[in-house]
């Protein structure tokens, strides 16, 4: 039997072509008159996650590349 994939993990990260983890930076939404332009600027930039939690986002994700 195929194991689920868990989807909200699914809908929030990206696999690359060399299987590491790419996610959005958090505090994007609102609330971002306050700060400066460099800021928005590098929140607009995707963020690769640790690879320290690559073990357990692949037992979530199970069926992905690499």
């Amino acid at each position: 039997m195929k194991i689920k994939n868990n989807r909200s993990v699914q809908k929030r990260l990206k696999v690359t072509s060399t299987g590491k983890f790419v996610r959005r930076p958090s505090c994007v939404n609102h609330f971002n008159v306050k700060e400066s332009g460099n800021v928005t600027r590098r929140k607009r930039q995707t963020k690769e996650v640790a690879s320290t939690d690559h073990e357990n986002l692949r037992k979530m994700i199970p069926y992905t590349s690499k």
